[in-house]
């Protein structure tokens, strides 16, 4: 440390000090980015299909009540009355169907899936049929299908809509998770980071001191004792610094 001028050992002090904060900095700003990314990311798919799977529950449970409403009336005028917003429903779910399709990122999502298909597909069916037989005038069949074949069709259609939709929210909130656990983290570092410049920036600036004050104070006695009129003063230089010269002078 002697060896080296004084301007020399400040700059690399406040060199290394700057450094550090750099590094703060940049820890600071890839964690921010981490979770930015993270969000995006939540917020691009996992809500969106969340989104979907709620909005086809939705739909759904108003075309089970239609078809309830239409299996348990002897009001044949309901077939016609809803037979408008059925095709509507039918349509919108069948796009919500492609979209959330085009969405799928995972086997257990797509085994869900399948099995919405195959609910709907049913659904669909027994629902048409009662329809036809209420048409028909066969109201006492139409009654026994909706009782036996409607309700659990209906019903495994609505939990297979509800499962999906539930494995979606279970995402986000996975996702939730881990960008509170990356924030945390982040936090962490930052903190250790903090820490350690503070702990290295003290050390530098003791270093920094007592190699710069030591022999500036060697320099204060030699030259109070030459202004004494001692010349027999012991004067030790140590290194090629700008103290040292001026006790290689004083010598």
């Amino acid at each position: 440390m002697k060896n080296y001028k004084i301007g020399t050992r400040l700059a690399g002090g406040f060199g290394l000090l700057i450094a550090l904060s750099l590094a703060m900095l940049t820890s600071g700003i890839y964690q921010l980015n981490q979770v930015s990314s993270s969000t995006q990311q939540m917020m691009q798919e996992p809500l969106r299909k969340e989104r979907l799977a709620s909005d086809w529950h939705a739909t759904l449970v108003a075309g089970v009540q239609r078809s309830m409403a239409v299996a348990r009336s002897n009001d044949d005028s309901l077939v016609e009355l809803f037979a408008a917003e059925n095709t509507r429903a039918s349509k919108e779910s069948g796009k919500r169907q492609e979209d959330f399709a085009s969405l799928i990122s995972t086997p257990e999502e797509k085994a869900l899936f399948d099995k919405v298909g195959e609910y709907r597909q049913s659904y669909i069916k027994k629902r048409d049929a009662i329809i036809t037989e209420k048409g028909a005038g066969n109201f006492d069949r139409a009654r026994a299908l909706f009782d036996d074949e409607f309700v659990p069709a209906s019903n495994g259609y609505l939990a297979s809509v509800e499962a999906l939709r539930d494995h979606q929210r279970a995402s986000i909130d996975k996702m939730g998770q881990d960008i509170n656990t990356g924030a945390s983290r982040g936090d962490l570092i930052l903190a250790i980071t903090g820490a350690l410049s503070a702990i290295i920036g003290v050390l530098i600036a003791w270093v920094l001191t007592r190699s710069i004050v030591q022999p500036l104070s060697r320099a204060v006695q030699a030259t109070q004792a030459v202004a004494a009129g001692d010349l027999t003063h012991n004067v030790q230089p140590e290194g090629r610094d700008e103290a040292a010269q001026l006790l290689h002078a004083l010598q």
